[in-house]
């Protein structure tokens, strides 16, 4: 069975993978912590600071050489190009 996933989910199914993890469906009526923190109302917008990276990015080199380095990245690079 072919399941499509939009890139955004895939992206974060990417970065759970590391992890182990049981998903549990929870009732609202017995999650009251986040179904109050999802009520939350506030009467005037709320303001976000603006974000300024400094550092230039990486060349494709550099990349490449810390991604040899990372466990995690060789895995995925592996699987990759192994189609797995």
């Amino acid at each position: 069975m072919k399941v499509d996933i939009s890139t955004r989910l895939m992206k974060f199914s990417l970065k759970l993978m590391r992890f182990d993890y049981v998903i549990k469906h929870v009732a609202g009526s017995k999650n009251v912590i986040a179904d109050g923190l999802s009520r939350v109302f506030h009467q005037e917008p709320i303001s976000t600071p603006a974000v300024h990276f400094s550092e230039t990015c990486i060349d494709a080199g550099t990349m490449a050489l810390e991604t040899d380095r990372d466990r995690f990245l060789q895995d995925l690079k592996r699987r990759i190009i192994t189609g797995d």
